[in-house]
């Protein structure tokens, strides 16, 4: 059975990891504007990957390090769930609803 995915491709977003020691990149992840970023972008890429019937999306190139991060299909809801929670914390039932449609959307496909 063919498949009927388009091809086209979004280009990953650059980041580069500063820092004055190593020890410091895993508290990245503590940093509330840094995480709120990396899931802004991950819904961005996620939306752009339904729209155009991707099964992967590249998000981030952290140039530096030379890691290119990707998401599969299968995890789009998992990953989400989590940006819906993001925007319930902030109160923003707007793109809630948004987020809840496509999680929806993807369910369903």
């Amino acid at each position: 059975m063919g498949s009927s995915r388009k091809i086209k491709s979004r280009q990953a977003t650059e980041i580069e990891l500063t820092y004055d020691s190593v020890e410091l990149i895993p508290n990245l992840g503590d940093e509330e504007a840094f995480k709120e970023h990396i899931l802004k972008e991950t819904y961005d890429a996620i939306s752009y990957a339904v729209e155009n019937n991707l099964k992967q999306i590249d998000i981030f190139n952290i140039v530096n390090l030379g890691y290119n991060i990707s998401i599969q299909e299968e995890n789009f809801i998992t990953i989400l769930n989590v940006i819906l929670k993001m925007y319930e914390k902030k109160e923003d039932y707007l793109e809630c609803a948004t987020v809840k449609n496509l999680i929806q959307f993807v369910t369903n496909e």
